[in-house]
């Protein structure tokens, strides 16, 4: 999962509503990390190492995008513009879109947001964290959501 934002802290809440569908669904990944783009100095590029067969799971997929959604006050649903900009996850959406029907998608994506609202206390403090190291390890954000700092 690999997203390009506008700002650390746009990127690290991103990657930390993918890290908490993880962690939640109980699978594991090396690292979570931003950093800031080579080619320009405004944006910002995030990525979780997860293993392929756990990336694709649509509730993983739509985690970083429902963040974001969160984060801009959204209650129920990703807007349309913040898929636009996702497009390596969005890409990745595209099977379960072709084989789900689009009240079943909307389903997963109402529920993603709803699960990650839930979450959102350990969102931010995931997010707060990325922005202040740039990179953790599976174990840096297990200490994190237990001790709520490292």
């Amino acid at each position: 999962m690999n997203i390009f934002s506008g700002t650390a802290t746009t990127a690290a809440i991103h990657e930390a509503g993918h890290v908490i569908a993880l962690i939640r669904g109980n699978h594991k990944f090396s690292y979570v990390t931003i950093k800031p783009a080579a080619n320009d100095q405004y944006d910002t590029y995030g990525h979780v190492a997860v293993p392929a067969p756990v990336a694709a799971s649509p509730r993983v997929l739509l985690a970083g995008m429902a963040a974001e959604a969160v984060n801009l006050g959204r209650k129920r649903t990703i807007p349309f513009w913040v898929y636009v900009a996702n497009a390596s996850d969005r890409d990745k959406l595209g099977p379960f879109e072709r084989a789900l029907s689009a009240k079943d998608m909307q389903n997963i994506e109402r529920m993603t947001v709803q699960f990650i609202r839930d979450e959102w206390h350990n969102v931010l403090r995931i997010a707060d964290e990325l922005v202040a190291r740039e990179t953790l390890t599976y174990a840096d954000v297990h200490r994190v959501l237990r001790d709520g700092h490292q």
